[in-house]
């Protein structure tokens, strides 16, 4: 059975460990897994910035390349446990359209990191986290630490985010 799960991110290359963690525990339960990474951003309000607004390009100026990169390096690695990933824009900031974009888009699960501090990688950004915490759907929160890289050398974001903490090969 296939579980469809929400990560709450502001674009932040952190949030594919918590990724790491979900596909793991339903890997455990042998369920394939669909990820959707939702971003929280508002649309313009003129008319002219909304004719030339742009999906792609927000997309693109929230998840740059190393976090592309990282997404398409853990598509490969855990093939076999994911049936999707996608990134999408939430534009309604009210808990109700949250709710309904839950119930639209058959999320199971949302997930996301309670103590990192939301950066703006859009000017128009805001952060989903207190939709999440109200919302209908079961909601965990995994503090995940991402400074326990031993090796100082490892500067890398990249690097990061498969060398730290434990693998979950089983």
């Amino acid at each position: 059975m296939d579980r469809h799960i929400l990560f709450l991110t502001d674009g932040n290359i952190d949030i594919l460990n918590v990724m790491k963690v979900a596909v793991a525990r339903h890997r455990i339960l042998e369920e394939k897994v669909g990820v959707t990474f939702l971003q929280g951003v508002y649309l313009p309000d003129s008319t002219i910035d909304l004719m030339f607004y742009s999906k792609r390009k927000v997309l693109e100026q929230i998840y740059d390349r190393d976090f592309r990169s990282a997404c398409e390096m853990i598509r490969s690695k855990y093939s076999s446990d994911l049936s999707s990933i996608r990134k999408e824009l939430f534009s309604i900031p009210r808990q109700i359209e949250f709710n309904r974009y839950l119930d639209q888009e058959g999320i199971d699960e949302v997930y996301y990191q309670p103590g990192v501090e939301f950066v703006k990688r859009h000017d128009r950004s805001f952060d989903l986290r207190p939709y999440a915490n109200k919302c209908n759907r079961p909601v965990s929160a995994i503090d995940w630490d991402s400074e326990s890289v031993t090796d100082t050398t490892l500067f890398d974001p990249l690097v990061k985010l498969f060398f730290n903490h434990e693998s979950f090969d089983f």
